[in-house]
């Protein structure tokens, strides 16, 4: 295990030091040499005739004794603007929003499959990362990031995302770091961010995106852009915008809807919008509340689909796939033909499509149910939307593509796309500091805690969006929570003091996951106030970012 230092300076040259640590994991490539405590220079060789070595800093010859063209060197270095370290190291440090001598903890995941079918996942202490193991990630493929661990999948994932966040800031001289501006007017939200998605010259998803709203005084650090998630993904699943559908489960969830063409002329242009924002907030590590269907996840996948994938489809339908595949069909039964009937929800028009050639004249019997099988789950997972999901892997490959998100099982794309599944109040406390005067056992924060205690799920869901931008909860739970420059930023909570004889309400930054919470005299007010946040529609109107 290392526990990695920035800038490490030259006190640690002892064999045990964290430096030396580090430089021991390191391969360097050859012409290499690793001059210092924080350098990697190239070994510049000179013709026959002239001095063996270079000064890589002065280009000036250097002694033959090793002693002396380290003590060179190592004064050189002392000239340069700052300390060079390891990029792994400076990824890790922006993944996990450490210093550079911290250790870095490291979490599991444990799956749990409820009677339901619901996946859940436990999150607990695995160790410490190592820097060596993490280097070892950067250059795996993408059959042997396939059988990773979650844990592991998840961080060879966020070291691929700083990998081209670093193209895009610093390693291409043909891309600019200026930020993608998305100017929005509130009652015109989904037609603004589509349209200036669609017209912003040489899209690019890897740059930061700025929000702001027409009419609002507002400065986007970071909060505004989860805010901006959480509307646009509402306006993806609203049943008037069409693209989607609840699917015929107990769960809520949504599938493709195959008339979305019947909604808006552009429908498909539309998808490829969807899967460019799916993406876009899997690689800013914003959980989204996106209750796709398993089928979607494993269509971008590329994971082929079994007859059991219809639960997630429709459960009727399932249940009846099921009933012909154990029943023994006899010769005078009638289970129907090889069709679907579709209905038009925009005019309640019925339709049968045949499911092949003269479909409706073909009797299901047991010699062929498991063709009729077949075709059922083809034409309703795929075929009759094939165009929607097409645009909706394209828009999400644009930014992940195959070649990386396929590392990952439906259940996980899914947890690192949505967060958690519920809002665990201990959890939350365990991972939330206090500033100023205020600390776990002070009644304000006693009565705080013990009103959010008191909302509903839904309620808690919109206080925790209220505070931080985003309804969800990160896979890590709480401790994953980040700032937004990604890095890991906990739930903070410090006074703010009043002299008025009305309180006001709490203000929330939540471009970095703080509050700013008022001394209110007993739990009554305090839950009035949280009560107040927890039910208005309109949370933009009372965050100060």
């Amino acid at each position: 295990q290392i526990e990695a230092k920035m800038g490490c300076c030259s006190s640690d040259s002892g064999a045990d030091s964290p430096s030396s640590m580090i430089r021991q994991s390191i391969n360097y490539p050859p012409g290499y040499e690793h001059t210092s405590n924080s350098v990697m220079a190239p070994v510049n060789r000179i013709p026959r005739g002239g001095p063996e070595f270079v000064c890589p800093f002065c280009r000036r010859a250097l002694s033959n004794v090793l002693v002396e063209r380290q003590e060179h060197i190592a004064r050189c270095e002392k000239k340069r603007t700052g300390p060079q370290i390891d990029p792994c190291l400076a990824m890790l440090q922006n993944i996990y929003g450490i210093s550079g001598n911290e250790s870095i903890p490291y979490m599991a995941y444990k799956k749990n499959i409820g009677v339901d079918k619901r996946v859940s996942w436990g999150v607990s202490k695995k160790g410490v990362l190592s820097l060596a193991y993490a280097q070892e990630l950067i250059g795996m493929n993408l059959e042997a990031a396939k059988v990773l661990p979650t844990e592991d999948k998840q961080l060879w994932l966020y070291l691929y995302v700083e990998q081209q966040k670093k193209v895009v800031n610093r390693g291409n001289e043909s891309t600019s770091a200026e930020p993608i501006p998305l100017l929005i007017e509130r009652k015109n939200f989904m037609r603004d961010s589509y349209n200036q998605f669609r017209t912003t010259t040489d899209l690019n998803l890897r740059k930061d995106v700025k929000i702001s709203f027409m009419d609002e005084v507002s400065q986007d650090a970071g909060g505004l852009i989860k805010e901006w998630f959480s509307i646009i993904m509402n306006g993806f699943f609203d049943s008037k915008f069409g693209l989607f559908r609840t699917a015929g489960t107990t769960n809520l969830s949504y599938v493709i809807n195959e008339f979305s063409a019947e909604y808006r002329k552009e429908h498909l242009e539309y998808f490829l919008f969807a899967g460019q924002v799916l993406a876009k907030a899997l690689f800013e590590k914003i959980p989204i509340k996106a209750y796709l269907s398993k089928i979607i996840f494993k269509d971008i996948l590329k994971i082929e689909l079994v007859t059991d994938d219809m639960q997630f489809y429709d459960e009727e339908i399932w249940k009846s796939i099921k009933f012909i595949q154990s029943h023994k069909l006899q010769a005078d039964e009638d289970v129907g033909t090889f069709t679907v009937t579709l209905v038009n929800p925009t005019n309640n028009e019925q339709s049968v499509v045949d499911l092949k050639e003269n479909g409706k004249d073909i009797k299901i019997d047991e010699s062929n149910k498991g063709e009729y099988i077949t075709l059922l789950l083809e034409y309703y997972t795929k075929k009759c939307v094939a165009m929607q999901l097409k645009n909706l892997r394209v828009g999400f490959y644009s930014l992940l593509p195959e070649t990386i998100i396929s590392a990952l099982d439906p259940d996980e794309f899914e947890l690192f796309l949505c967060g958690g599944n519920a809002i665990n109040m201990e959890d939350w406390k365990a991972n939330t500091v206090y500033k100023g005067t205020y600390n776990s056992q002070d009644p304000v924060i006693l009565n705080f805690w013990q009103a959010i205690e008191k909302l509903s799920e839904n309620e808690k869901e919109t206080f925790l969006q209220f505070c931080t931008g985003t309804r969800r909860v990160p896979p890590e739970g709480f401790q994953g929570l980040r700032a937004a420059n990604g890095k890991i930023n906990p739930f903070c909570v410090e006074p703010h003091p009043y002299t008025s004889k009305v309180p006001p309400l709490i203000v929330a930054h939540t471009c970095f996951n703080k509050i700013e919470l008022p001394p209110y005299p007993d739990l009554e007010t305090m839950e009035r106030c949280i009560k107040k946040i927890a039910n208005s529609p309109y949370l933009f109107q009372f965050t100060l970012e």
